[in-house]
């Protein structure tokens, strides 16, 4: 090895063994290489363990899926669907799990619609709408058992200024627009309560303060020479089965218990077919969606934990038992027995099975399919019951891949270790440095001194040569 010193301003390369001629460069390389090997063992010992977390890591990333598969099959929402088909498309429908299913007639007979109001023209928008007092008002109104007040002693009185107030206050129930008709006084005010249907019309609007605009939108009992004209408001009504049934709005909530119609037009060819069934191809996806999640965890820890036995050679997790808990723990999912069922009781009764010796599992779609046609709600208790296929799998999650579990646990104290391990190779390292800087120093004093002795014997030698033929 060779260093660069500096003397007198110039460089000058110096390499041990140069003025001894002896082999010291060799021997320091050699003490060198020695010493590295020290780094090299815990460098290897550090990429081990590291390979065993990312191993770990990959392992809990299958886990995950799988827990985000197991907690869709465990949602009461979301098991056992239910679909709500209409024959037509006067109306649609959705139904949640537990509505009765079968195929019933409806009619839209009516549709829900507002109140509509519409006072006499204007000239102008921006103009004072004002009596001799020159002042706005005070408007009332009156809907669904109630009177609200709007002060528009903050405005200028005109038509604009009016709509803008109304529409600034969601507490009046009450939605205002301007329509130009063309007409000499083209500017009319559209009042429309917020919701549809007749509780909600407007019975009554009068104005305290200004008789100017009070008849320009006096309505009802207040106003019995009222210039407003009205389109009545109206309920939604249909025929179920047969039975009438009205609403204010044109989506009729749990109109059976479960099950919700959105009107969209009335019936002009009579009743059309609403199917309410069990939606099997939801529940399917969710159980095959949870069934692949599985598979994937078992692929995984095969793959962490694979032994070569032609090369001889192991993978990251060979052997790791905590990587080969997590088969064993998962693998007791296939022996959850749930008693209170009285035909599907375990997950093999429905089509899901084991198959060795893989430890994955697989589905027989024409025994699932059959088993929640015949009997859903064992199904659904199957996964979702006490003691269930969901509870199972949550709590081995839980005990894998949660905050305290055996992988997560692992996963820290192989980081731990890769710590350690990261101070040890930074003090080992200054150590060697010492070393080498010591046997350095030691070998430069030899060097110099062995080439002072080379030095002075060759000067001897050359004095007896000189002697010899001086002798001659």
């Amino acid at each position: 090895m060779s260093s660069v010193s500096s003397a007198s301003g110039a460089a000058s390369v110096t390499s041990l063994g140069v003025g001894s001629g002896l082999p010291l460069e060799d021997l320091m390389t050699s003490l060198q290489n020695a010493e590295n090997t020290k780094l090299k063992i815990i460098d290897n010992q550090r990429a081990t363990i590291k390979d065993k977390i990312s191993g770990y890591g990959k392992i809990q990333s299958s886990l995950s899926a799988l827990n985000s598969a197991i907690q869709a099959l465990g949602d009461p929402a979301g098991f056992g669907s239910v679909s709500a088909k209409a024959s037509g498309s006067d109306f649609t429908a959705t139904a949640v799990p537990g509505t009765v299913t079968g195929t019933f007639q409806v009619q839209v007979n009516s549709l829900a619609k507002s109140q509509v109001l519409l006072t006499h023209g204007v000239a102008s928008m921006t103009a004072p709408i004002v009596d001799a007092s020159n002042v706005p008002g005070t408007i009332s109104f009156s809907l669904g058992g109630q009177t609200k007040t709007l002060d528009l002693s903050a405005t200028d009185g005109s038509l604009g200024a009016i709509v803008s107030a109304i529409n600034s206050d969601s507490t009046l129930g009450v939605r205002a627009s301007i329509v130009n008709d063309g007409s000499a006084n083209p500017y009319r005010m559209m009042l429309v309560p917020a919701s549809t249907g007749t509780a909600a019309a407007i019975t009554d609007v009068s104005v305290a303060g200004n008789t100017a605009l009070e008849s320009l939108i006096g309505f009802g009992a207040s106003a019995p020479g009222s210039t407003v004209t009205e389109q009545a408001a109206s309920n939604a009504n249909i025929t179920l089965n047969g039975v009438a049934i009205t609403s204010s709005t044109n989506t009729l909530s749990n109109v059976m218990q479960g099950l919700t119609l959105n009107l969209n037009a009335v019936s002009t060819s009579g009743a059309q077919a609403l199917t309410v069934a069990n939606d099997a191809d939801a529940t399917v996806k969710k159980i095959t969606e949870f069934v692949n999640a599985y598979n994937s965890v078992m692929s995984q820890v095969k793959m962490q934990t694979a032994y070569n036995a032609a090369s001889k050679t192991g993978s990251a997790l060979t052997g790791d038992g905590v990587a080969l808990m997590t088969t064993r723990r998962l693998s007791g999912v296939t022996t959850v027995v749930n008693s209170a069922n009285t035909v599907f009781k375990t997950l093999s009764s429905i089509g899901i099975t084991t198959s060795p010796p893989s430890n994955e599992i697989q589905i027989d779609s024409t025994k699932l399919n059959a088993a929640l046609s015949s009997n859903s709600t064992e199904v659904k208790s199957l996964f979702q019951g006490a003691n269930g296929v969901v509870g199972y799998v949550k709590q081995a999650y839980a005990d894998l891949a949660g905050s305290s579990g055996s992988l997560t646990n692992a996963t820290s104290g192989a980081q731990s270790r890769v710590k350690s391990l990261d101070s040890y190779y930074n003090s080992t390292s200054d150590r060697i440095a010492l070393t080498l800087s010591t046997w350095r120093s030691k070998f430069t004093r030899l060097d110099k001194m062995v080439g002072q002795m080379n030095n002075t014997s060759a000067s001897l030698s050359n004095q007896f040569a000189s002697l010899q033929g001086t002798k001659k």
